[in-house]
């Protein structure tokens, strides 16, 4: 029975040793980064994507758009504007070319030529009337062109700067936190959604920050970010968990900022067990398991062989 024994722990520390080897080679293996070309669409752009504004009732602003002719034709160029709004959970857009925010919208010049690899700016004033009610009111700027592709095939092409307008008073930010789900295991790459809800007049900016600490507090990983919430609506939001090197039981420590609310702080836990070191351990903690039932085996057969 002694000589089991021996036997036994001696395997048990042979996979040990064994999983201790495999951790250290997670825990110094090298991160390999893919740097992107940056790719210019060939069309029709614009400059900047958004603006956010805060006016005054009865007051005017102005602002400029520069637009950017990256095709090898000549383009005429028309410009509009549009109230927009969004529609689900996934922010997609709709935009209104009736709506009475048109009317406040006002451009140097509606029409122009862009030659090919060419820019023009474009200057604008948003004038807002007296007695407007104190909220946000939210605008796009379109520029609009028809392009000949191959074939002699004609498309129009839209590209918008959205304006996002506070007209200044007694507006309220108010942010609540619907849900924060967080994947409790992962092998790889994992992500976490939230959706937060904006009940206040006027949008505002949530910044929302992972710090992804060890079971003693000791920080390993952090990200953060911010998006816009408009105002009624409930935002999706999407963000992925930063990678870590070994495996173990990590703490996700989120704060959300809530405009005017106070910020929510979320705790989860999650298990990270890359799939390569799973498999290893899985079969190494196998073998052991054979190799110790073959062991009682055959030393009970010995004993009864004895008798």
């Amino acid at each position: 029975m002694g000589v089991v024994v021996k036997q036994v722990s001696y395997i048990l520390s042979l996979g040990l040793v064994v999983i201790i080897a495999t951790v250290s080679l997670s825990a110094f293996s090298f991160s390999h980064r893919v740097s992107a070309a940056t790719h210019i669409q060939e069309g029709l752009t614009i400059a900047p994507v958004r603006t956010e504004l805060e006016i005054p009732p009865g007051t005017v602003m102005s602002g400029n758009v520069t637009i950017y002719n990256t095709t090898t034709q000549d383009m005429t160029v028309n410009m509009s504007a549009e109230g927009f709004s969004v529609t689900d959970i996934q922010y997609d857009y709709s935009f209104d070319p009736g709506s009475a925010l048109v009317k406040w919208v006002h451009f140097t010049t509606d029409t122009f030529t862009l030659l090919p690899g060419k820019s023009q700016t474009v200057g604008y004033t948003i004038s807002v009337p007296i007695g407007t009610e104190p909220r946000g009111h939210y605008i796009s700027l379109f520029a609009s062109t028809t392009l000949t592709g191959s074939g002699g095939v004609a498309s129009q092409e839209r590209v918008a700067s959205l304006l996002y307008i506070t007209v200044a008073g007694d507006v309220t930010m108010l942010g609540h936190l619907l849900s924060l789900n967080t994947p409790w295991i992962t092998g790889g790459s994992a992500s976490w959604t939230a959706t937060v809800q904006n009940t206040g007049t006027t949008h505002f900016r949530t910044t929302y920050s992972l710090n992804v600490k060890t079971l003693w507090d000791s920080t390993v990983a952090t990200t953060s970010r911010n998006t816009l919430i408009l105002p009624s609506s409930v935002r999706l939001v999407e963000d992925s968990i930063p990678h870590v090197q070994l495996p173990g039981i990590y703490k996700l420590v989120y704060d959300v900022t809530m405009g005017d609310a106070p910020t929510a702080h979320v705790t989860h836990y999650i298990l990270y067990m890359p799939s390569y070191d799973f498999i290893i351990i899985a079969a190494i903690l196998f073998y052991i398991t054979i190799l110790i039932s073959r062991r009682v085996t055959n030393n009970k057969q010995k004993k009864l062989e004895a008798r």
